[in-house]
């Protein structure tokens, strides 16, 4: 199963990063929050060199931009 090792290895980052590095935690609330962060960091604001340098969100957002057809731009449907 190809798909889950990738899972298991962002887990196992997050794990690293944010629950070991941060804790003990107390209660739930301070867990959740830094997961929210992290989840928001990881997808949107990370760089990666892969993908040119650039944050995953800058690469999605280049790459529908690219995407677009010239009917589109010129406001044809």
């Amino acid at each position: 199963m190809k798909g889950l090792s990738h899972g298991e290895t962002v887990i196992g980052l997050f794990k690293t990063e944010v629950i070991k590095r941060r804790g003990p935690w107390r209660c739930v609330e301070p867990v959740e929050y830094a997961t929210l962060k992290w989840v928001s960091w990881f997808n949107n604001r990370r760089i990666l060199g892969p993908l040119g340098y650039v944050s995953p969100a800058e690469y999605k957002e280049a790459y529908y931009r690219d995407r677009e057809s010239p009917a589109m731009v010129a406001g044809l449907h």
